[in-house]
């Protein structure tokens, strides 16, 4: 539970710098568009629900399920 929690925390700090630096970004005038933002976190949010996944062990069930589904649309023929 420990661990979870510290995870947890690492990841909305994370999020949090990474804030603060686009609002330094668009202060200095650079602009990024909102489509390159969203890419970002969603990047951001997907690496670290992962390394969640993996640091409580639950990895090798997400690559079985993903393993599943490849072979059910490969079986489909897709």
């Amino acid at each position: 539970m420990g661990k979870s929690l510290h995870c947890s925390t690492n990841c909305l700090s994370s999020l949090y710098i990474i804030w603060r630096l686009t609002l330094l970004l668009y202060e200095w005038k650079i602009r990024l568009s909102f489509l390159l933002l969203f890419c970002l976190y969603l990047v951001v949010i997907v690496f670290y629900a992962s390394l969640i996944l993996l640091m409580n062990g639950l990895f090798l069930v997400k690559l079985e399920i993903l393993r599943l589904v490849l072979l059910s649309i490969r079986w489909r023929g897709g």
